[in-house]
């Protein structure tokens, strides 16, 4: 319909009303006809400007919202599906930051655009035959324009896209840059360091140098435009009409009506190559973008979602790596023939001082990282065999860096949304983690926001707190397997022995896997595993590590050393 409509304004309107007004002015002399025409022409323009009202301020606005959020839900869907490993390097961030800013917009633009470049095509064909049965080298003139004009338009575009690639990364250094003068701990760091000085000689280097790409791309693209410009002024304009003008002083077969008609198609031809020319190397632009979204979507992830795959059991479940080996690079493994088992219901941790691996350990389980070599068994079955999801839901983990969320607090607990019959469950595991008082101390209570992002009434919680916030979250899970990575390291030792005391009471029936470099936090656990540069060193209790005297018993006792100093 909208085709429809261009096409009927610019050669109905435009071309043949206009004719026949000045037919009846200059040689029927029927005023009669020109009011009728002039009233046609005004009833379509008035039926025509109504509908691209309602197009654009209605059905184009819904409809550019319905496909900006399925584009986006489909990237947000897209991006879990990656690898952790693949989606953190800094190209695929880049790619990232391109397809989430750009994909919406330009899929939007190739719809209009494929729309407008077959208006252009319908009043080109009408207006264009009028010219060509009337003057065919007039007609050959601004075609051969609009020919060269392409041509630069695809050479600057090309050109242009290679900007916007550049571009793109100098603003993904810029959003870093200014996203630290806010974010809550950069902000403390540069009230106690000169860390500010630092940044900004970064950014200052970083704008430098998006200087000079400015303009080297600058210099390109406007001798694109200059010839562009050059070219239509000369063969789209100056030689149609000096043509047109000679012809008619020298046949003699033009009335000043029929002059005005012509122009005016021939104005309407101009006006529809001019369309096709940009609209078709904007096009072939944003295929260059979508392009870019077509490669994000098609990736296929190294770790299989296995949507087929097995289910779990959901009672407390064993793990088991045997001869695991992994390294961000071949070249540096960071994991080294890891042979670990956590049995059903066991209570077993990880120690060892930081940088040992234990993280990295962690999201092997997880199936968030794939070994170099070796496997992982969830009860006796090969991890690979379980539908990933389910196999990550059987885990709760609290890791050491745990994020709060512009949501409610009952959100920040589930990590879901949130409805009216999980209140129980909510409050039940704040309680355990410690939160439960400092909920009631809002008005709101579990729905009051956390952080001050959007709401300066919202819930500002303190390290330890943050860290609780994290359990809170293990405890609120139906999960065979609980991981807690460090869950202490920002309490004081007295609120990490009630931590300990609480987890260990609340995670009865459950596998327990316990990370730490605090060796206090460990001592009842049935099985303890040192870690030392990626490798198992020391595997015993506490009682059997202690006697052993070996690196286990040399850390405890630095460690005790520093709690009897601490206690005076």
């Amino acid at each position: 319909m909208s085709v429809f409509m261009k096409i009927a304004n610019a050669v109905f309107i435009g071309v043949f009303c206009f004719q026949e007004i000045i037919n009846g002015i200059f040689y029927t002399k029927q005023l009669q006809n020109v009011a009728f025409w002039l009233f046609i022409q005004l009833l379509c323009t008035m039926i025509i400007n109504l509908y691209e009202d309602w197009y654009n301020r209605i059905y184009r606005l819904k409809t550019d919202t319905d496909i900006k959020e399925e584009i986006q839900n489909r990237i947000s869907k897209k991006c879990i599906e990656y690898d952790l490993l693949t989606f953190t390097k800094s190209d695929n961030l880049d790619r990232y930051k391109r397809v989430i800013t750009s994909t919406d917009e330009k899929c939007i633009e190739i719809f209009e655009s494929v729309f407008d470049y077959i208006a252009s095509i319908g009043i080109l064909i009408l207006a264009g035959a009028f010219v060509v049965v009337e003057e065919p080298i007039i007609a050959i003139s601004i075609i051969f324009c609009y020919i060269v004009d392409m041509l630069l338009t695809l050479r600057k575009n090309k050109v242009l896209f290679e900007e916007y690639m550049i571009m793109n990364r100098h603003q993904r250094k810029e959003d870093y840059f200014i996203r630290v003068n806010y974010v809550k701990n950069f902000v403390l760091d540069s009230r106690v360091s000169n860390i500010s000085s630092a940044l900004q000689k970064q950014y200052d280097d970083s704008y430098a140098e998006l200087q000079r790409d400015i303009k080297k791309y600058f210099l390109k693209t406007s001798g694109y435009e200059a010839l562009s410009a050059l070219n239509k002024m000369i063969f789209g304009a100056h030689i149609p009409y000096i043509l047109l003008g000679l012809l008619a002083l020298i046949t003699r077969k033009y009335t000043a009506g029929e002059i005005a008609v012509l122009v005016a198609a021939m104005i309407k031809m101009r006006t529809a190559l001019s369309g096709i020319t940009m609209i078709y190397p904007k096009l072939k632009q944003n295929m260059l973008y979508m392009n870019d979204y077509q490669e994000f979507m098609n990736y296929e992830p190294g770790i299989s979602r296995n949507e087929k795959g097995i289910c779990p059991e959901t009672k407390a479940n064993s793990i088991r790596l045997q001869n695991v080996t992994f390294g961000y690079d071949k070249e540096h493994p960071v994991l080294r023939n890891i042979n670990m088992e956590v049995k059903r219901g066991e209570k077993v941790a990880i120690v060892g001082y930081n940088g040992a691996g234990k993280t990295t350990l962690v999201k092997i389980m997880l199936r968030l990282y794939l070994p170099d070599t070796g496997s992982v068994f969830m009860d006796d079955t090969a991890a690979e065999m379980y539908n990933l999801s389910a196999y990550r839901e059987r885990f709760a983990i609290a890791f050491q860096e745990s994020n709060t969320y512009a949501l409610p607090v009952a959100e920040n607990v589930l990590m879901d949304i949130y409805e009216s019959d999980k209140k129980e469950q909510v409050e039940e595991a704040l309680n355990k983690a410690g939160l439960k008082e400092k909920t009631e101390e809002y008005a709101k209570g579990i729905l009051c926001e956390m952080t001050q992002e959007f709401d300066d009434e919202g819930m500002e919680l303190s390290g330890g707190q943050t860290q609780k916030m994290a359990l809170s979250r293990v405890y609120a899970k139906e999960s065979g397997i609980v991981i807690l990575d460090e869950p202490s390291s920002a309490l004081d030792p007295i609120s990490e022995n009630e931590m300990i005391k609480t987890m260990m009471e609340n995670t009865k029936g459950k596998t327990l896997l316990l990370i730490s470099h605090r060796l206090s936090a460990v001592r009842d656990m049935d099985r303890i595993y040192f870690m030392e540069k990626g490798e198992i060193v020391e595997v015993g209790n506490h009682k059997e590590l202690l006697e052993r005297g070996g690196k286990y018993a040399r850390m405890w006792n630095a460690q005790a050393d520093k709690y009897q100093v601490n206690n005076g």
